[in-house]
């Protein structure tokens, strides 16, 4: 029973991250965010391209059977490939610029 309790002492201070000063005063730790589904994942600034990735292959599968529905696939698109949240990339100054290209 406390081995359980130490393993997930394990897995909570993987899941955490130490921000603090230089000399190490007050260090706040910033617990990573969990996702339920890959659709919250592939909208938000705090996933990462593993949590996608995971939640992808628990959802999707690797079978080709399922696939992503429409309204993600450009949220998934822009996360896989920019490391980013569609709208942080529909709004930085390359998509202004590729759209005013495009219009002329």
């Amino acid at each position: 029973n406390d081995d359980a309790e130490e393993d997930n002492t394990e897995i909570a201070d993987d899941n955490e991250t130490p921000e603090g000063n230089a000399a190490g005063d007050e260090v706040a730790v910033k617990k990573k965010p969990v996702f339920s589904s890959l659709s919250e994942a592939i909208r938000s600034n705090e996933s990462t391209i593993e949590d996608v990735r995971l939640l992808f292959s628990r959802e999707i599968g690797t079978d080709g059977i399922r696939s992503v529905s429409s309204e993600d696939r450009a949220y998934l698109w822009t996360k896989v490939i920019c490391g980013k949240a569609l709208e942080d990339v529909d709004n930085s100054s390359l998509a202004d610029s590729f759209r005013e290209w495009q219009n002329s």
